[in-house]
């Protein structure tokens, strides 16, 4: 009976871990549709911002998570300069693309924990 049980145990522990992969999978989708929301209302000069952008994942399966970052050294700047014009996009160009996506991210984190 105990090696039943072990057995058990051992298969939900496997189908767990599958699920926490697959979290990251959809946190990593998630941020790959912010990226894309994100890049045509980038400031665009030399091209150097939007090429800078990306998703990060940690991998931590107790702690999955996915980050955005434009890394340009100027990024956080253009983001945060309201008072500056741009002739193509705009400032706060991340932080209106997490806001518009954030609603669907759920479903998406759903769509990619089912265990296959």
């Amino acid at each position: 009976m105990a090696e039943g049980i072990q057995q058990v145990l051992r298969k939900l522990d496997s189908e767990i871990s599958k699920i926490k992969g697959n979290v990251l999978l959809g946190l990593e989708a998630s941020g790959n549709e912010i990226l894309r929301i994100a890049l045509p209302n980038t400031p665009i000069d030399t091209s150097d911002l939007r090429n800078s952008g990306f998703v990060e994942t940690n991998k931590d399966p107790k702690n999955p998570m996915a980050a955005v970052i434009f890394q340009a050294t100027y990024a956080p700047f253009v983001h945060e300069d309201m008072t500056a014009r741009h002739p193509v996009g705009n400032a706060k160009f991340l932080e209106n693309a997490g806001i518009a996506f954030a609603p669907k991210i759920a479903a998406v984190v759903a769509k990619h924990a089912k265990v296959k």
